[in-house]
């Protein structure tokens, strides 16, 4: 017996109900075992937790637009004031335009997306681990 799970299946014990933890790491809770299963896991039950903890971790990680626009600015006026006043090109304003590119580009169909409000959620004493 193989305790090596895909990338797949560790996708979805991270994100089920019924996961556990043991000696052997991820396990199910409802055997104690790690599960072994072709395509999903007919036990599966999406735990809306993990989502919500998810977009709390990563959504305050995600860079804003403006911060893509500001690099684009700061590279254009380093550029330019080299090119003035010292005659020289420098390689970061083009490092920092390009990135800022990057991040623009990345982040303008979020400008389409309603956002959400968020909620206030009480946190019960059990529910802190």
């Amino acid at each position: 017996m193989s305790f090596q799970l895909s990338n797949i299946q560790l996708d979805q014990c991270k994100n089920c109900q019924k996961r556990g933890f043991s000696k052997q790491g991820l396990v199910c809770s409802l055997t104690n075992e790690k599960e072994e299963y072709k395509g999903e896991c007919p036990n599966f039950t999406f735990d809306q937790k993990v989502e919500e903890a998810n977009e709390r971790i990563y959504g305050r990680l995600r860079v804003n637009i403006w911060v893509g626009l500001m690099a684009i600015l700061g590279g254009l006026i380093w550029l330019l004031l080299g090119l003035i006043i010292l005659k020289a090109v420098f390689i970061y304003p083009f490092f920092m335009i390009i990135s800022g590119v990057v991040i623009v580009v990345r982040r303008w169909p979020d400008l389409k997306k309603p956002k959400k409000k968020k909620q206030k959620e009480e946190i019960l004493d059990d529910e802190i681990i």
